[in-house]
């Protein structure tokens, strides 16, 4: 993943953070919630970077370098 990448993906995660941060203990944020968050930001980021990549590939670079 290129820096370009990762700094999509980082501004990506901060756009949706309310619902892919939700936890489950409290939450009001519902698992189908936080699911339909990640395939529309992978849509967003797949739009725009040069390769494309799944929601599980993403949600490991995020949790990776802790974006």
């Amino acid at each position: 993943m290129t820096w370009e990448e990762k700094h999509l993906l980082a501004d990506l995660c901060v756009k949706y953070k309310d619902l892919i941060n939700a936890r489950q203990v409290g939450s009001t944020v519902s698992n189908k919630a936080k699911d339909d968050a990640w395939k529309e930001l992978t849509s967003q980021f797949n739009t725009t970077a040069d390769v494309n990549r799944s929601s599980t590939q993403l949600k490991h670079v995020r949790y990776t370098w802790q974006l």
